[in-house]
């Protein structure tokens, strides 16, 4: 196999925290602490976590500051179920595999808005520019949450929810610089007055980088990478309950890319340029004591630029643009019909458009355009959600969609958490998903297929989860997804060196199945994680899913020594995964050690070892 050295790199940063503004403010009616307990993305509404049927993973502002995770990546790295694919360092492309499902099968959302790019052929996130400067917590859902979520959510959700403006004006700065060059700064500023909170956040990042293919065939040359990203966040409250909400956050990037991965990958004037600009706004008001209607609208815009010019190694220019956009109105209401049920109730209509174009003077010269297409999706849920005085929740969901060229697809979800005792409570979950065919798969000259339907999931999970004491306890979940009618490619001729004559077909099958596990304990000033996954993947001709490791193991461990220091050791297993080209990639353990110390009130000084044994892996062969 290809393996690429990724050397060890260390990190120090200065923070300098709460600062305060000279504003006097009243603190914003929910804490912290109150939002730790609570979760949004399993049912739409707040529910604390107990009640959640399924699996539902939460990463807390403090768990990403405690393992020092610069990027959303980094800080999902280690989670149960989750697997990574990054291609070659800071920057380049970063996938998210969800319980062995396909990236496309995730859908991915920022502060309620969705965020997937429609002009990606497979109309995925890449995670590589999203930084975690501004970020509250991320929720994950796994298995198919499509009733009420929609397309997309086939095999999960993740949630990235950032920081709301509370209590006294204060302003957080930090400044960072290490191994590759790397310079990094953030600043951040948030608050709230009255009814009024307020979040602003901007952050840059700057590194040589490595080379994105591997060192190890001979690549050499440094591949940097620079960003730039703002946000916002305003909420003012209206009345005795109502509010209004708006954010927007916007991210500029440029990457210095490689050809390909492996022997001759290296190309020193290969450059890309992504854009991301998110603007969401929100409307929650309660016309009675038991409606709660909420109006949202949102919009996501992508613009992506790869360039490749000519040098001695490649005399021809190469050139590829995408642009996608997409636009969504939602209106959720909230019936609480008693104390112990909640009928939701939501429509939502959503609308696509994507280009894109290619450009090479290799052979002919050639060109692919695909003009803008669009597509639109209108889709209805409903979902019951009740509270036995048992302690047991239960909930049941259904929903139609429309979609402007394939037709309607009908998905339904069921489950329930149940507690056994004082310290046990047992969850279950069955649902449906679907995908709709992207703007790519659907319209492109070359290759597209207008007859194409959605794609289908159908899953389960079943888990256990035991208190063993008050400050330790234990997990273990059981989980299965079906996924038919996907879509992949069809090769008319059966030649692979013939591209001319294939198309996309609904033509594929796949199943994944496994077992998480996830230990937890504090000891004093000793915290200890440990989490396995034991997964297994198939397609329909019996063979294993490219990418997916059949066991993964992650470790973390704690200690603070006095109430201003701390250090974390954090470590990952990574089992064999298949590749293309029937290549084998070997196992690999990657450990991370960060630290802490408290100089002053406001300032704190940290400093991070990324890949400490200096371990030689690669995530995707060739990079």
């Amino acid at each position: 196999m290809r393996k690429a050295l990724v050397t060890a790199a260390t990190i120090f940063t200065l923070m300098l925290s709460g600062i305060a503004l000279p504003v006097m403010a009243q603190s914003a009616s929910h804490t912290e602490e109150d939002v730790a307990e609570i979760v949004v993305t399993a049912t739409r509404l707040q529910t604390p976590v107990d009640e959640v049927s399924g699996t539902i993973q939460v990463i807390s502002a403090e768990d990403i500051e405690e393992k020092q995770a610069r990027t959303v990546a980094d800080a999902l790295k280690g989670v149960p179920g989750i697997d990574l694919v990054n291609q070659g360092g800071p920057g380049k492309s970063s996938s998210v595999l969800l319980r062995g499902g396909d990236t496309r099968f995730t859908l991915v959302l920022i502060d309620g808005v969705e965020v997937n790019d429609p002009s990606n052929p497979e109309r995925t996130f890449d995670f590589a520019h999203m930084d975690t400067a501004d970020i509250e917590r991320i929720e994950v859902m796994f298995g198919p949450q499509s009733t009420l979520y929609g397309s997309d959510a086939i095999g999960g959700v993740i949630q990235i929810i950032t920081k709301k403006g509370t209590g006294e004006p204060s302003v957080d700065v930090a400044l960072e610089g290490g191994s590759f060059g790397t310079r990094r700064g953030s600043v951040s500023a948030r608050g709230s007055k009255g009814k009024t909170g307020w979040s602003l956040a901007a952050s840059s990042v700057t590194t040589e980088g490595i080379s994105a293919a591997a060192e190890a065939d001979g690549n050499t040359e440094k591949d940097g990478y620079d960003k730039v990203t703002f946000s916002g966040r305003l909420v003012q409250e209206i009345g005795e309950s109502g509010s209004v909400e708006f954010n927007v956050r916007s991210v500029d990037a440029r990457n210095e890319l490689d050809h390909y991965g492996g022997p001759g990958g290296d190309d020193p004037n290969f450059t890309g340029d992504a854009d991301h600009l998110v603007m969401g706004a929100r409307l929650a008001l309660f016309p009675t004591e038991k409606w709660e209607s909420t109006l949202s609208v949102s919009s996501s815009d992508h613009d992506r630029h790869d360039l490749n010019k000519p040098d001695p190694a490649r005399d021809f220019k190469m050139e590829l643009k995408f642009n996608g956009r997409s636009e969504k109105a939602e209106w959720i209401n909230n019936l609480y019909i008693s104390e112990d049920s909640v009928l939701t109730v939501g429509i939502d209509s959503e609308n696509e458009t994507g280009s894109s174009s290619y450009y090479s003077s290799e052979y002919g010269p050639y060109t692919s355009t695909l003009d803008e297409e669009s597509a639109t999706i209108n889709g209805i849920f409903l979902q019951e959600q009740y509270r036995a005085e048992s302690g047991m929740t239960a909930t049941l969901g259904v929903r139609g969609d429309d979609h402007s060229d394939f037709g309607s697809e009908t998905t339904w979800r069921a489950g329930f958490s149940m507690p056994l005792g004082a310290r046990t409570r047992v969850r279950g979950v069955y649902g449906t998903g679907f995908r709709a065919p992207s703007i790519d798969q659907l319209f492109n000259p070359e290759y597209g297929n207008p007859d194409l339907e959605a794609e289908n999931s159908t899953g389960w999970d079943a888990g256990i989860e035991v208190e063993l004491a008050e400050e330790a306890a234990i997990s273990l979940i059981f989980h299965q997804t079906l996924y038919d009618n996907l879509i992949a490619w069809f090769d008319a001729d059966g030649d692979p060196s013939t591209w001319d004559d294939g198309s996309y077909k609904n033509i594929s099958e796949a199943t994944t199945e496994g077992v998480d596990l996830a230990l937890s304990a504090q000891l004093g000033g000793i915290s200890l994680g440990l989490n396995g996954s034991l997964l297994h993947t198939e397609d329909d001709q019996g063979e294993q899913l490219l990418r997916r490791p059949e066991n993964r193991w992650g470790a973390n461990l704690g200690f603070a020594p006095s109430e201003k220091s701390s250090l974390n050791l954090n470590a990952v297993l990574v089992g064999e995964r298949k590749e293309w080209g029937d290549i084998t990639l070997d196992e690999y353990t990657l450990v991370n050690l960060s630290g802490s110390y408290q100089v002053g009130e406001n300032v704190e000084l940290t400093g991070r070892i990324e890949n400490l044994l200096d371990e030689e892996y690669e995530e995707a062969a060739g990079y």
